[in-house]
């Protein structure tokens, strides 16, 4: 009996005589293949639109690199992955006498655009058209809102210049660069030094410690206005020059300087921030070199090779390239690659359970068969491709219905999801203020790859999962196989005589039931396992995902709570202006209610002594990843061992009333006697601190990767223990000790009306009696960033207090009323994705979820079918419905106690694995196990082994038993 063709034609007669074990194997692997498909499939779908999202909003491009000459853009634009390039000039300021807003935007700031800048650059046009040449403008929409005096069709007098800023020596400088000016753009000058100044400088008049110097560039002529546009991302309120854009060719002059644009083959293999940063050091002098080393940082490539970089020269899309893994960042761009494997090992994981569990339950059966046809000469080899013929039968039937299935799936789900994802893009803040449209689609990404990746994987799980079935089937002899006792080998039972001694029949045959017939029970023990521990590791690292994604996105150090969200309207002036206008607002018989937000940064420090161990070793750990050479014993004391507080952790202090602030302490469970009148501070129990945060420059500095530290209760000290906490006076040059006690830790649900907080440096409160005893010894000329916000409501809107408040502007024309949802309800676009990304990982958890419910499904109903005449025989002897639903209720708390510990050892090594992967790459990072989910799925585990065993065991009619018995359609 060599001819395999008889044994695929009895395989095919036994697979139609049992419709029902047929069709439970073919719907497992149909569902496998649907959520291949969905996962290949939608991770496309979803991520085009995340790029969509990210291009509508900064752009299509995928690196910039700015300042270049001829030799250098020959250069970059050789790189084999490069495959298109742009140009943008720098044309300079003119002056724009039609401005309507002249003391703060007087000029245009014009910018030449070559081939596809207009579109990679996400120019839209509002009215109008493109330039088609380098005489033709268009103009921002800013400057029309503003009230600039000019439509499409006039023209513009255009005489370029650039601007740089002196510094003035003081005369409490010994030596030029002995002092600085800074300004709140971050730029710094120091006293006798002139520096070029960034496009995006606001306007100022010359003053006694500065001076702006204009470089004439000499183009000169007349300018035609073709369009005007949507306020560009890259233009800011308060900038001195409206943005006008003009065609220019690509051509580089011989001297000249341009912006280079580029789109990048996300297929090849790429370092674009690393071999611009070699190409642009190629072309520069030795002693150019070592003046980088010594004032800039360095680039570091995935293998390991460092180079100097200059800051601010090039730049890369890093949120639209971060999910192709091919970000300025290397080990994102590894991390992301890992979780795209991690979860692509899952699913198959998975699938082979579902899969393997099918075979496995009818193991006795199909043993009895292939058994009657080994007596008549039946080979290992046929028995085992009975085995293989039937799977992949199935299988050539279940792709293509899979993979409509799972494009459907797809399909659905973006319909479903879409809503959700458009309202929040809808949120990104700077389009809601600025008006710019962010209409952002979708479509279903199907690509060749992902069809024949989906074909590929599945016929590889289908053909693991049969394997072992095919071999062991293959080893039983005709004889068992005939008497159907090939799975019961030679291991002992136990009797159970505690049941004996009990009378206690029906937990003595759940026992039995349970550890005798090993197939049928591992099964569901396998399903349950698999259910749990793939649904744990799934959140597990999708929530490490979130995190990384979360800590990434929020932009914001202090984002506002709920108790804000009922103001309508806010005061976002400062200084006196503030003052004046907030007392304005107390004074009217029009207020109806407020509420204050003040919190100050930097301006008192912590002295490193207070810290944890912990926070201390993080901290080196962080510092150390931007010296790769090692620290100078100077550089250590300064880090380390500092006599002065400025160089030790800084605050974060945020000022309650002290009713609030008493509020806070009874929530976080701290006694709130005294600390009203006792300078005490509440201190926010999580510091992070990441690379993203953290600029260190300096001689031997590197640009380090990503890396985040994650530390809780980072103090060692005890409630009411000095803070140990002493701010900087620049006049005096002296440490200002201050009185400030421990009141104990906060964490973010105590705060979370209040503020949300990101922790990136030691956040304390305060009431308003101890800041008005702080700021009694904190010197008027020391570090500090404030931020008060006053936040109100009126009687009457029509009323004169919204009027006269209406007519007030800061320095730069803007209205110190606002609308207080500019502050509220608003994100930005990383902030956004974050979000989406939650959404998605959310859903894929389900389908997971989902799977390993059908696989649960399927142990059940094939136990049952393995043991129907067992049950039959159980009835003939007199066992009522009600023992037997007892007997089955035992046996499902056994097997469900059997599968928690497996789980919990699985998912725990998994679990405890990801996390040293992760911290191992990012640094010390807190990830919260997923206790929530463990417990629902545990329960959803439970509850549907209690409704698959229903309706599994449920009677049918009124059936003779003898037929039961009998029965052998299975």
């Amino acid at each position: 009996m060599n001819n395999k063709k008889i044994i695929f034609q009895v395989t095919k007669i036994y697979m139609k005589k049992r419709p029902r074990r047929t069709l439970i194997t073919f719907l497992g692997i149909v569902a496998m293949v649907v959520m291949m498909t969905a996962v290949f499939v939608g991770k496309d779908t979803v991520l085009k639109f995340i790029a969509d999202a990210v291009a509508a909003d900064k752009g299509s491009w995928h690196v910039q690199a700015y300042d270049v000459d001829k030799a250098e853009a020959e250069e970059i634009m050789a790189l084999p992955y490069i495959t298109d390039t742009a140009v943008s000039k720098s044309l300079g300021f003119t002056e724009f006498p039609r401005s309507g807003n002249k003391d703060v935007t007087p000029w245009l700031e014009l910018k030449g655009y070559s081939g596809d800048m207009f579109k990679w650059m996400n120019i839209r046009v509002k009215e109008g058209r493109l330039p088609e040449n380098d005489h033709e403008i268009i103009l921002s929409e800013r400057a029309i809102k503003e009230g600039a005096d000019i439509r499409v069709g006039d023209t513009v007098d255009v005489d370029t210049f650039e601007r740089s800023i002196h510094a003035f020596l003081n005369e409490n400088d010994s030596a030029p660069g002995s002092g600085y000016l800074r300004f709140f753009s971050g730029l710094v000058v120091h006293h006798g030094e002139t520096v070029p100044l960034p496009s995006d400088f606001p306007y100022y008049e010359d003053n006694d410690e500065f001076e702006i110097i204009k470089h004439e560039l000499g183009n000169k002529g007349k300018y035609t206005v073709v369009g005007i546009m949507e306020m560009p991302y890259f233009e800011k309120y308060g900038q001195a020059g409206y943005v006008a854009l003009v065609k220019t060719d690509p051509v580089i002059p011989a001297g000249g300087k341009v912006n280079l644009s580029m789109m990048i083959d996300l297929k090849k293999d790429s370092e674009p921030f690393f071999d611009i940063h070699r190409i642009l050091n190629s072309h520069r002098t030795p002693e150019e070199i070592e003046k980088l080393n010594e004032q800039g940082q360095g680039a570091i490539s995935k293998s390991g090779e460092m180079i100097p970089a200059e800051s601010g020269r090039v730049y890369t899309n890093d949120v639209l390239l971060m999910f192709s893994a091919k970000s300025s960042d290397n080990t994102i761009n590894t991390m992301m690659i890992f979780f795209q494997v991690f979860f692509l090992v899952l699913i198959i994981a998975a699938s082979m359970v579902l899969i393997y569990n099918v075979f496995n339950i009818s193991f006795r059966e199909r043993s009895r068969y292939l058994g009657m046809l080994a007596s008549v000469g039946a080979t290992k080899s046929q028995k085992k491709w009975s085995v293989y013929y039937e799977i992949f039968v199935l299988l050539i039937f279940a792709l293509p219905i899979g993979i409509i299935l799972g494009l459907l799936v797809v399909k659905g789900g973006m319909a479903l999801l879409f809503p959700h994802f458009r309202s929040i893009i809808s949120t990104i803040s700077v389009n809601v203020i600025t008006g710019r449209a962010l209409e952002v689609g979708y479509h279903v990404i199907v690509r060749p790859f992902n069809i024949i990746a989906v074909v590929v994987f599945s016929s590889f799980a289908v053909w693991i999962s049969a394997m072992l079935p095919a071999k062991r089937i293959s080893k039983v002899g005709p004889v068992e196989g005939i008497r159907g006792n090939a799975d019961i080998g030679s291991k002992r039972h136990k009797s159970g005589y505690r049941f004996m001694k009990r009378g206690d029949a029906t937990g003595l045959l759940a026992m039995a039931g349970t550890s005798r017939n090993a197939h049928s029970t591992r099964g569901i023990i396998g399903s349950i396992t698999a259910f749990i521990a793939v649904s744990v590791i799934t959140a597990f690292g999708m929530n490490m995902i979130t995190t990384l994604v979360d800590t990434r996105a929020d932009n914001s150090d202090v984002n506002l709570g709920s108790v804000y969200k009922n103001y309508e309207y806010v005061l976002a002036g400062e200084g006196e202006q503030y003052r004046k206008c907030k007392e304005t607002v107390l004074a009217s018989d029009e207020l109806k209610d407020y509420k204050e937000c003040r919190f100050t940064m930097y301006s008192m420090n912590v002295w490193l002594d207070n810290f944890t161990d912990e926070y201390k070793k993080s901290r080196t750990e962080l510092i150390g990843k931007y010296y790769p050479d090692g620290l100078s014993d100077e550089q250590k004391e300064m880090y380390f061992e500092s006599a002065d507080c400025i160089n030790h952790p800084t605050t974060y202090r945020i000022v309650l009333t002290d009713e609030d602030f008493a509020s806070l302490a009874k929530r976080a469970g701290l006694s709130a006697n005294g600390l009203e009148e006792t300078p005490t501070a509440l201190v926010y129990d999580l510091v992070q601190f990441s690379t993203e945060d953290t600029l260190i420059e300096g001689e031997g500095t590197v640009i380090p990767q990503y890396a985040l530290y994650q530390i809780k209760k980072p103090l060692k000290m005890q409630v009411g223990d000095s803070l140990g906490a002493s701010a900087f006076d620049y006049d005096k040059w002296e440490n200002v000790a201050l009185d400030l006690n421990f009141g104990g830790y906060v964490s973010a649900e105590d705060v979370e009306e209040l503020y949300g907080l990101k922790g990136t440096e030691l956040t304390i409160f305060v009431s308003e009696t101890a800041e008005k005893k702080l700021l009694e010894k904190i010197p008027e000329n020391g570090p500090g960033i404030s931020n008060d916000i006053f936040f109100f409501n009126v009687k009457d809107t029509d009323g004169t207090l919204l009027r006269s408040l209406a007519d007030v502007t800061d320095e730069y024309g803007n209205s110190v009323l606002q609308p207080a949802s500019l502050l509220n309800g608003y994100t930005d676009l990383k902030q956004a994705i974050a979000k989406i990304v939650k959404i998605v990982t959310i859903c894929f958890t389900l389908l997971v979820s989902v799977v390993c419910m059908l696989n649960l499904y399927n142990s059940v109903m094939g136990r049952k079918i393995e043991r129907h005449r067992e049950l039959a025989v159980l009835r003939t002897v007199g066992t009522t419905e009600k023992q037997i639903g007892k007997m089955l209720t035992l046996e499902n708390l056994r097997l469900l106690a059997r599968s928690l510990i497996y789980s919990v050892v699985i998912s725990g090594v998994f679990v405890i694995s990801l996390h040293k992967i992760v911290s191992s790459r990012f640094g010390r990072i807190l990830f919260r196990l997923p206790v929530g989910i463990t417990l629902l799925i545990t329960a959803a585990c439970a509850a549907g082994l209690a409704v698959f065993t229903w309706i599994a065991y449920r009677r049918s009619g009124d059936r003779e038993l003898i037929e039961e018995v009998r029965n052998d359609n299975v």
